[in-house]
């Protein structure tokens, strides 16, 4: 007899193909067929007719992907100084596509009490990364430049948080894996195994076996551009993150992806109609179903959900008795869980200089203030001398002036009293050796003159 793996689209999971075959030997007649069927059946005879309208909580982005909003946290640091002008950095913006909490069914088991949609939990984001140029204006406003010479590219973050089911159950492939093995390679203590319940038992649950609570989630991150590249950013949701389900039967293996909508196939190549969800998405936060408890024992509004699609608090449904039927309060691990679809931040921010050579300062003075003026970077100065100090200038008026010298007084003189300075022109003031170890061990200049604006100091060394 022959043993044969079953699936839809030749579709690669956990690293391996699962190819459709036909043979007169096959004696589970459709598996997948079967339970889906029955899985349908129960789910209608529970909840009634099904909105035909749902997206079970799987929105696509839609016009909220043109508005975005630019956060600070997560970004590199944008120094100590003072600044009043914009800045410019390479840098890598991450858009959020898409982002939730997933319930799973693995449709094992079609009955009322294992309805519970907690099989496997995790929350999920999706990423766009692009590469430009952001600028930060002086009131902290970002804008964002896309290089358009650098593909986008598409990341997934996922937080497992438990694993309620006890057949083999994949989220994206090999890229993150079986829900137990991810368990037990984080936990090697635990012994969790494949019949395992993780973060799933609660006082109420009727569920027999081996379990264990209080599991600390577990996190991947990683590449998704080539699962994505057919589709448009805007229409991506978490739905997209391929779960898959294998089963057995006697001697034989059925396998399948879960994800709502998808095109099932039977051993025959026959097309399988999916009426009811395998998969739920609730927003980051939400507590699922324990063990052998009804999602509608947590959600008393579940039902109401089924059959119209618009009644879309059912996860603020949840009662003083009914919340005997979730699992604990779990936050979010993930740090961008707040977010909001449409969002961004930066990171790997590189600062691109308007000005030439090593910036000692930055910033806005007044010259005729003789401003001490702290110096940042003066490592980079040669002591030998040869370098020069530019001395990047704002005219206030048709005749400036300007003087650079020591911070105790006259001993040193970098520019002598009162020089004037052309309209327009910047000035460079070249650095013998005395000059050069002045700067490096005072750190210091005081600034003097008239109509004149101080914008930046810079460092340029010496030629060789």
């Amino acid at each position: 007899m022959k043993k044969c793996l079953i699936t839809g689209a030749m579709a690669l999971l956990a690293g391996f193909y699962l190819t459709s075959c036909t043979h007169d030997d096959i004696k589970y007649s459709s598996l997948y067929e079967e339970k889906t069927q029955t899985y349908d059946k129960v789910f209608k005879e529970l909840y009634g007719t099904i909105d035909p309208n749902h997206d079970w909580g799987f929105k696509a982005l839609g016009s909220a992907y043109s508005g975005t909003r630019a956060l600070t946290n997560g970004e590199s640091s944008q120094g100590d100084g003072e600044t009043t002008t914009s800045k410019k950095y390479k840098a890598d913006q991450h858009k959020l596509l898409a982002k939730g909490r997933v319930f799973v069914e693995n449709l094992s088991n079609a009955s009322r009490e294992y309805l519970d949609f907690n099989d496997a939990v995790f929350d999920a984001i999706v990423w766009e990364v692009t590469h430009g140029t952001v600028t930060i204006e002086k009131a902290g406003t970002k804008s964002f430049e896309r290089d358009l010479t650098i593909a986008a590219k598409d990341s997934v973050e996922i937080c497992l948080l438990a694993a309620g089911g006890t057949v083999p159950l994949i989220i994206a492939g090999d890229k993150f894996g079986k829900v137990h093995d991810v368990f037990a390679n984080a936990n090697p203590a635990l012994g969790i195994s494949g019949a395992t319940m993780v973060n799933t038992r609660g006082y109420y649950s009727e569920a027999s076996g081996s379990y264990v609570n209080g599991v600390t989630p577990v996190y991947g991150k990683f590449d998704y551009t080539e699962e994505l590249a057919n589709k448009k950013p805007e229409n991506i949701t978490l739905n997209d993150i391929k779960v898959a389900v294998f089963w057995k039967s006697g001697d034989y293996t059925a396998a399948t992806i879960l994800n709502n909508g998808e095109t099932q196939f039977d051993e025959a190549g026959k097309i399988i109609k999916q009426e009811a969800p395998h998969m739920l998405c609730a927003p980051i936060g939400t507590r699922w179903a324990t063990e052998c408890k009804n999602i509608m024992d947590g959600y008393p509004g579940f039902k109401s959900y089924v059959n119209n699609s618009s009644n879309s608090n059912v996860w603020e449904s949840a009662t003083d008795n009914s919340s005997f039927n979730l699992y604990e309060e779990n936050p979010s691990p993930l740090k961008y869980g707040t977010m909001d679809e449409g969002d961004v931040y930066y990171d790997n921010m590189e600062e691109i200089s308007n000005y030439e050579g090593t910036v000692l300062w930055e910033g806005s003075s007044d010259v005729s203030l003789q401003e001490l003026i702290n110096l940042a970077n003066t490592d980079a100065i040669n002591p030998n001398g040869g370098g020069k100090l530019r001395v990047y200038l704002e005219h206030t008026g048709s005749s400036g002036q300007l003087t650079v010298i020591s911070p105790d007084g006259w001993s040193v003189v970098y520019l002598d009293y009162n020089t004037s300075i052309p309209y327009g022109e910047n000035k460079d003031i070249v650095l013998n050796a005395n000059m050069s170890q002045r700067l490096i061990a005072d750190k210091q200049i005081k600034l003097g003159g008239q109509q004149l604006i101080v914008k930046a100091i810079t460092y340029i060394a010496p030629s060789n």
